[in-house]
């Protein structure tokens, strides 16, 4: 800034507001609402793609699921 440049810093709090969203309407939402496009939009489709969800209890794990709503919150952690 003290040179004449511009920073933008975007922070997102991605929590429960879209704990039921459709990835694809938020997606297109990002796109036509807000105007993200190119390799933006692109960040937030890869970051929601490929997502499953399944419980571990004890030693016992569910089968994998793929996840089409919500939005990945918190962090694995690894037991072991």
């Amino acid at each position: 800034m003290d040179t004449g440049s511009v920073a933008v810093v975007v922070g997102l709090d991605i929590s429960a507001a879209f704990d039921t969203v459709c990835h694809q309407t938020l997606l297109g939402l990002l796109e036509l609402e807000f105007g993200i496009h190119g390799v933006s939009l692109e960040w937030v489709a890869s970051y929601l793609s490929d997502r499953t969800i399944s419980v571990r209890v004890g030693k016992s794990c569910s089968a994998a699921v793929p996840v089409h709503v919500g939005v990945p919150q918190g962090n694995y952690i690894n037991p072991h």
